[in-house]
């Protein structure tokens, strides 16, 4: 079976094989039915589905129902009409776009030449042309730098009231669609716009109408070019590396100075807002709200540290934002989850807080001191105050707290018997 093999591998040919020819019969052929269609070509495949153009053109051209397509490969198709006067419009309204890019149409012919469906008739708009040069010659001349020129529609024995000259011209898809152009005449140089009618999208950097700028072959080529020339020399940062963006562009004065890298990242994330007068407000709140912690700052700043209230300097010279950012109250610029290190515009100096014991504490005392006279237990050291803020500790909280307090009975308000 090896052997059979190696002799069938041996015997093979590496020729090409003769091209298969079809019979002359009409059945293989269909030349009658292509003369009443066209032929076309989409110019950027990637953004341009075939299926869906197929389903969509015919509507778009109002021949629904008398017309089909058929796709031909990935960029070419054809379209067979019912009537001829269906055909001549189509062609008429040239060029057309779908996905807003273009598509090269032709009338079938039975014998294509080799730059068929590369070039397409389009009508060119030019502007500024100078008036001691508004001669057709010139028109023709400029419209031949975009294609080879058919029409120039401009009569100078006529009035013309447009800004512009158009012309019909045979544009090449494999050129750019060139937006200007400059025309040297005495005196200086002129720049000639050009525009194109019914053209939609072209390449931003080549001016082509085959792909996007993102897919740009020549712009890929330049980018290559480059880096294979300039080498991007490495350099070994040692230490922290600074990744904080600006706080402003450079040449402007850095605005709040006397915040930290923080607290001013924050003060710049509440004045952005879209309202110029919403915004010179808010920074007016903040540099309000800066001059009065400064102002309480100084203020607390000759505490001792045994003071009670020491605590409360410490705040005051805290972080002015903290990191987390609660929503903004109208009356003023606050950031935080808490009141601490906040700037409200109303607010004032820190006070001290009022040493109030806790609820549990003052219920009880409440119930002693309500004890009626007769029943009262004498002290030795004095009669007891009326005063809940001087009344004697109750029992400690461990004990208080787990222990719900019972009502007070006259056997719990006896004087005790003397020891015998």
């Amino acid at each position: 079976m090896a052997d059979l093999l190696q002799k069938a591998i041996q015997s093979m040919s590496l020729e090409e094989e003769e091209p298969l020819t079809l019979p002359d019969s009409p059945r293989f052929r269909v030349f009658d039915e292509n003369e009443t269609s066209l032929l076309g070509r989409l110019l950027n495949p990637d953004c341009q589905s075939m299926e869906r153009m197929i389903e969509y053109i015919p509507t778009a051209w109002r021949v629904y129902g008398r017309v089909r397509g058929i796709a031909l490969s990935r960029d070419r198709f054809q379209f067979v009409f019912q009537r001829e006067e269906d055909l001549v419009t189509v062609l008429k309204d040239r060029p057309w776009s779908y996905n807003h890019w273009t598509m090269v149409l032709e009338r079938w012919t039975a014998n294509p030449p080799a730059s068929f469906l590369q070039s397409m008739l389009i009508w060119i708009r030019m502007r500024h042309i100078p008036v001691n040069f508004f001669t057709v010659e010139t028109m023709h001349k400029l419209a031949s730098e975009v294609g080879k020129v058919v029409e120039v529609a401009y009569d100078p024995k006529v009035s013309h009231t447009k800004d512009y000259i158009r012309a019909l011209v045979l544009f090449d898809t494999n050129n750019p669609a060139k937006a200007s152009r400059k025309l040297t005449i005495k005196g200086g140089t002129v720049t000639i716009e050009f525009d194109y009618e019914r053209i939609h999208k072209r390449c931003f950097h080549c001016l082509r109408l085959t792909h996007e700028k993102a897919k740009c072959p020549f712009l890929k080529k330049g980018l290559n070019r480059v880096q294979s020339v300039v080498e991007v020399p490495r350099v070994e940062h040692r230490g922290p590396v600074l990744t904080e963006p600006l706080s402003g562009p450079p040449g402007f004065p850095l605005m709040f100075p006397e915040l930290s890298g923080e607290d001013r990242k924050m003060a710049m994330l509440y004045i952005s807002h879209a309202d110029p007068t919403e915004r010179l407000a808010r920074i007016e709140r903040v540099k309000q709200g800066i001059a009065e912690n400064t102002a309480a700052s100084s203020i607390a700043a000759p505490r001792s540290h045994n003071d009670d209230n020491s605590g409360e300097g410490t705040e005051s010279s805290g972080s002015l934002f903290p990191a987390c950012s609660a929503p903004i109250a109208p009356s003023g610029f606050q950031l935080g989850p808490s009141s601490e290190g906040r700037v409200i515009g109303s607010t004032g100096a820190h006070k001290s807080q009022r040493r109030r014991p806790q609820a549990w504490k003052r219920r009880a005392t409440g119930k002693d001191l309500k004890l009626p006279a007769p029943l009262s237990i004498p002290s030795e050291s004095g009669p007891i105050s009326s005063s809940k803020r001087k009344a004697a500790s109750p029992l400690p909280a461990t004990e208080n707290k787990n222990k719900k307090l019972s009502e007070s009975t006259v056997a719990s308000v006896l004087k005790p018997l003397p020891p015998q």
